[in-house]
C-alpha cells in the first residue's frame, strides 16, 4: 500500500498544483463601490469578472476520476492478494489430506 501510495504521491502533487492554477487566475480585483450598490445582470459584467466554469470544473471532475481510479486498482491489488492467499491455503488444506 506505501508503495502505491510512493508511486502516485508525485502525480497527486502535480493534480493538486494544476487544480488551484484556474482558482488563483480567475481570482478578480475587488468591487468598487459602485458595483456593491446595485445590481448588475451578469451578461453585462465586463469579461474579466465572468469565472468561466470550464476552468473549474474540468479539474475537478479529473481529480475525482483520478481518485477512483487509484481507489479501485487499490481495491484490485488486494482482491488479488486475497485471493492467492485463499488459493494457498486451499492448496495447503488438500496436501494435508
Amino acid at each position: 500500500m506505501m508503495t502505491v501510495l510512493r508511486r502516485f504521491a508525485p502525480f497527486f502533487v502535480c493534480v493538486v498544483l494544476l487544480a488551484q492554477a484556474p482558482v488563483v487566475a480567475a481570482q478578480a480585483p475587488p468591487p468598487s463601490q459602485e458595483q456593491l450598490d446595485e445590481f448588475v445582470p451578469i451578461d453585462q459584467l465586463p469579461q474579466q469578472e465572468q469565472i468561466p466554469a470550464a476552468n473549474l470544473l474540468v479539474p475537478a471532475y479529473a481529480f475525482v476520476w483520478v481518485a477512483v481510479l487509484v481507489y479501485v486498482v487499490s481495491i484490485a491489488r488486494r482482491l488479488g492478494a486475497v485471493q492467492r492467499d485463499v488459493q494457498r491455503l486451499d492448496a495447503d488444506l488438500k496436501a494435508r489430506k
